[in-house]
């Protein structure tokens, strides 16, 4: 999944850069997946304790739901991505 974030790093920093962006970006990463993504699944369960002995099923249900509506933005925020490199390919051509 944090590929297309990767290849967007690599694209829009300077070469000097790139490293520092990318170890940044894999910290965030990490941080929200395993640290905010865990506790997030367990408070997720725990509210949906009413439904009964299925409380995670539907929790990891809600979760899959969630990483559909991100991969989904990813595809949107790659078609704005392609078109924003192209004009400024193009801008740096005509200056």
């Amino acid at each position: 999944m944090a590929t297309p974030v990767i290849a967007w790093c690599r694209a829009w920093f300077p070469p000097l850069m790139r490293g520092t962006a990318t170890a940044v970006i894999y910290l965030v990463i990490n941080i929200v997946g395993f640290g905010l993504g865990i506790q997030l699944m367990g408070l997720l369960g725990d509210a949906l304790v009413h439904l009964g002995p299925n409380s995670l099923r539907y929790a990891l249900t809600i979760m899959v739901a969630a990483t559909l509506c991100a991969a989904f933005n990813f595809i949107l925020a790659a078609r704005m991505l392609r078109g924003e490199l192209a004009a400024a390919t193009l801008n740096e051509e005509i200056a």
